[in-house]
């Protein structure tokens, strides 16, 4: 991972993966794909709304990504729930959340491996917040903790 430990869930779902990835997809072997027509012949850079659109307008190297980016994911979420049994997930992946195909396929990986598959819904919501707010978010929670511990430690 980008962060030096190894296994994190970022490194299998987080967009710098999912991108690399695509990168790799660039070969000869799928010079027929739509996906390699877009980025090498009409000279589109390679975005997330790009992959995105490929995906929309029907390349398969990036259905077939995206759709093992999905299962990874599921399979986080389906770990969070058997391990926590949290009420909600809350997730700050902006650009998974305007693009339902891959939450919607990771809800439903999640939903096969989940130890109690019938007993609720999976409760996975975007965080609405940027980057800049979601750190300040964890800051705001992190001080609280602490000030909070101090007030009932006295």
């Amino acid at each position: 991972c980008y962060c030096g430990n190894r296994g994190c869930f970022e490194r299998y779902c987080g967009m710098a993966f999912v991108l690399q990835q695509a990168q790799a997809l660039l070969t000869e072997e799928n010079k027929h794909d739509l996906f390699y027509d877009m980025v090498i012949n009409q000279k589109l850079p390679l975005t997330q709304d790009l992959l995105f659109l490929a995906q929309k307008e029907g390349s398969l190297v990036i259905h077939e990504l995206l759709s093992k980016v999905s299962e990874y994911l599921g399979m986080g979420f389906a770990m969070l729930y058997n391990i926590f049994d949290p009420d909600r997930i809350i997730v700050s992946m902006d650009c998974y959340f305007e693009r339902n195909y891959l939450i919607e396929n990771a809800k439903m990986v999640a939903r096969s491996r989940t130890v109690n598959q019938f007993s609720r819904e999976l409760l996975i919501s975007d965080a609405h917040l940027s980057g800049s707010q979601v750190h300040r978010a964890i800051s705001a929670f992190a001080l609280k903790k602490y000030l909070d511990s101090l007030y009932h430690a006295n």
